[in-house]
């Protein structure tokens, strides 16, 4: 039984490179955890610094990467992002492209996973 006082550390594989910033929200259709882009260190906001737009899940046990059709959101870092589940939408809203130069985006984006 789990009683809220303990940290356990998970061994797994996860998304490729530790990242900054990303976006984590709960999908409850797949009670899971979606991470959406981040940035990839080294260096922070240098020239070899990748801003990724990619998607993974968690599903308590093992990261997934998920392939997503259409267009993709710009990559970002510092976005800020939420769960709809009255309409089973994962909304991202702005986030940074360029941290040096403090480029910001307004872009609203929405993502939909259907229920397996």
């Amino acid at each position: 039984m789990t009683n809220g006082t303990r940290w356990r550390q998970v061994a797994t594989d996860g998304p490729p490179g530790a990242r900054q910033f990303p976006i984590l929200a709960y999908d409850p259709l797949r009670q899971t955890i979606l991470l959406f882009g981040g940035g990839e260190y080294p260096p922070y906001g240098g020239p070899e610094y990748k801003y990724r737009n990619d998607v993974w899940e968690w599903n308590g046990s093992t990261w997934s990467e998920i392939p997503v059709e259409g267009p993709l959101p710009t990559p970002v870092i510092a976005a800020a992002g939420a769960y709809d589940p009255r309409r089973g939408r994962w909304v991202r809203f702005g986030g940074t492209t360029d941290i040096p130069n403090s480029v910001r985006t307004n872009e609203t984006w929405e993502y939909g996973l259907m229920p397996q």
